[in-house]
């Protein structure tokens, strides 16, 4: 995050430890939405962990789904939009297409009934809200590594 503490030679313990508190701070908000939803005690029971890995759509939606948003929206998204808008506006307008996404979400929770209109868009919002932070902030790290060129290729 370009913090430098050399206190002591922890410098490196310090750049791992500082992001790993970030992420876990960004990951309070899906933890905070399924506690108000009422589906945060199920994390503690050991039967949802060992049914949950042989459920096709818990897959998919867990382990492929967050691998294939980070593929998409990082690391083929940003290295377009930097050239055209710079480092800085790419950090944040790749997010919003980010958080943006997600709001297929509201139609499933109208249309399965799990919800009225006014509450599912409250719900999408917040979760659009945090992943558009989330998104943020993964592309800032990815910008960070300075390990891509920011050329245009075509």
């Amino acid at each position: 995050m370009g913090l430098r503490f050399p206190w002591f030679g922890l410098t490196l313990i310090f750049a791992a430890v500082f992001p790993l508190i970030l992420t876990m701070i960004l990951f309070l908000g899906p933890l905070y939405l399924h506690y108000m939803d009422g589906v945060f005690r199920l994390y503690l029971e050991p039967r949802y962990w060992s049914n949950s890995i042989r459920n096709y759509v818990w897959v998919r939606n867990h382990i492929v789904a967050p691998f294939s948003e980070e593929l998409i929206f990082r690391a083929t998204m940003l290295p377009f939009l930097v050239p055209a808008f710079g480092v800085g506006w790419s950090i944040f307008l790749c997010p919003l297409f980010f958080g943006v996404a997600h709001f297929h979400h509201m139609i499933e929770r109208v249309i399965r009934g799990q919800a009225e209109v006014a509450d599912a868009l409250k719900q999408t919002v917040f979760q659009i809200c945090y992943t558009t932070v989330f998104g943020a902030y993964s592309a800032f790290l990815f910008t960070r590594t300075g390990k891509q060129e920011w050329k245009c290729r075509w």
